[in-house]
């Protein structure tokens, strides 16, 4: 088995504690070693940071500020792709300053590096369980790394409340996790881990559509129940064991698209988004519910995943006509984009709607950036720390933790359904479950129309100066 390990990362600069520390307040983090992002120094800001690897590659990573003694040291809980901890120790001396970086990671970040199963080789559990075995299929990594630990977070907590009703009678039921890396070649190698390693009985999804299609065929075939609790494009075919739950783009859209050109006062729109499969659906539905409104298209374009740069895109909307923007950018690019866009003082000039914006990138973005953002989701500013899940997870994952977001509600929302469908089934046969799920009885009634195949319209909402908060 694994064991946690620890290393040091070391560097020297000739500025003073002092001088980098107040440099950091700026969210200048050259510098400091490994720091890639710190807009904020305080507990519970969010920032950005790479691990060396012994091959030079570095791991790109994110966490939360728990720790901190000006002008000596700064406490990092690392939250993606696993959870560890870093501490950077800032030593004065004559010529400037010693850094050094303590980065312990534990089991988990362990066998992560050490890239278990990407070969292919499976080894089958082979051992017959009596628990109930959940698989979390979730990007930890990559683009969309950002939003996973609030996913892991929230189907924790699932577990633990299905575990304390006594759902599964004297069953408890386990969560297994493996993280996707935003990779549709990782997807399904994931996924094979958690059926055929983990034995899951379901696996309940939260990866990008990308990486969903190499996922689906297969898990279709296989026929283990998945529950899809991300945001997708609605499909059709054989769904007997596969279930969508999350948002399609008609239900983001269709009261978003018509509210936004109200608000505004504007009908002419410029669509940008990363460049796949749900990105592109977004865009395709977009166009008609804009004809259909009588507002036109000024411009189209897409980006890779991981786009360092936006420049050409925001120079065509600079130099074009439009006056609204559709964004379906996700994770850090996401980030990345809104940053640059209000950096060039675009907000002003255009009002954004965002199909994929949730609390995960506003805490990275900060009201002042990101103010005026129009967000059409599930649970779109109605999962603060007031509502009764915002409080309960703040409780239980604390203060500093990783924001509760869209995603991860759905996620625990998968999980109370999955358990409420097994106990009225009395089994765990995923085709005996699939057919309570799709009979509509169980679950939230976002969840039952879903799952029976008709419309449910995604909650809209605006970032103001106290957060994202719904529109009437």
């Amino acid at each position: 088995m694994a064991e946690e390990l620890s290393f040091v990362v070391g560097s020297s600069s000739p500025r003073s504690p002092a001088e980098l520390w107040s440099a950091l307040r700026t969210g200048a983090a050259s510098g400091w070693p490994m720091l890639r992002e710190c807009r904020r120094v305080e507990r519970g800001a969010p920032v950005m940071f790479d691990i060396p690897q012994p091959d030079g590659s570095a791991v790109r990573c994110a966490g939360r500020i728990v720790g901190l003694e000006e002008n000596r040291s700064l406490t990092i809980a690392q939250e993606t792709p696993w959870v560890g901890r870093v501490k950077l120790v800032l030593h004065p001396e004559e010529s400037g300053t010693r850094l050094s970086v303590l980065v312990t990671v534990e089991q988990a970040g362990v066998e992560w590096l050490a890239d278990r199963g990407s070969s292919g080789a499976l080894r089958s559990s082979g051992i017959a369980h009596i628990d109930v075995r959940i698989g979390l299929l979730v990007s930890l990594s990559g683009a969309a790394g950002l939003m996973g630990r609030s996913i892991v977070n929230g189907a924790a907590l699932a577990i633990e409340d299905v575990n304390a009703d006594g759902a599964f009678g004297r069953r408890t039921a386990r969560l297994f996790v493996e993280d996707d890396r935003t990779s549709p070649e990782r997807a399904l190698s994931a996924y094979r881990r958690l059926v055929e390693e983990h034995a899951c009985d379901v696996v309940i999804a939260s990866i990008s559509s990308a990486a969903m299609q190499t996922v689906r065929p297969y898990a279709v075939a296989t026929g283990r129940l998945v529950l899809n609790t991300a945001m997708a494009e609605r499909r059709t075919g054989p769904r007997r064991n596969f279930i969508d739950l999350g948002e399609s783009p008609l239900e983001q859209l269709r009261r978003a698209i018509p509210e936004t050109m109200t608000a505004a006062g504007a009908s002419n729109w410029y669509l940008v988004g990363n460049d796949y499969v749900w990105p592109r659906t977004v865009s395709a539905v977009a166009r008609r519910l804009i004809t259909q409104h009588g507002g036109r298209i000024s411009g189209t374009a897409f980006a890779p995943i991981g786009s360092s740069g936006f420049d050409r895109i925001l120079d065509d909307i600079g130099a074009g006509d439009g006056d609204l923007i559709l964004s379906s950018f996700i994770g850090e690019d996401a980030i990345r984009f809104e940053r640059t866009f209000h950096a060039q003082g675009l907000r002003s000039s255009f009002r954004t709607l965002a199909t994929n914006f949730d609390q995960a990138q506003l805490d990275h973005l900060g009201t002042g950036v990101a103010a005026g953002i129009l967000v059409s989701n599930d649970h779109a500013g109605l999962i603060g720390l007031g509502s009764d899940l915002g409080i309960r997870y703040r409780r239980r994952f604390g203060l500093t933790s990783a924001p509760l977001t869209s995603l991860a509600v759905n996620a625990y929302n998968g999980i109370r359904l999955y358990a409420q469908a097994a106990a009225a089934a009395r089994t765990l046969d995923p085709s005996m479950i699939g057919r309570r799920i799709r009979a509509g009885g169980v679950g939230t009634e976002t969840a039952r129309r879903r799952a029976t195949g008709r419309f449910a319209a995604a909650s809209l909402a605006e970032v103001t100066s106290h957060g994202i908060r719904p529109v009437a």
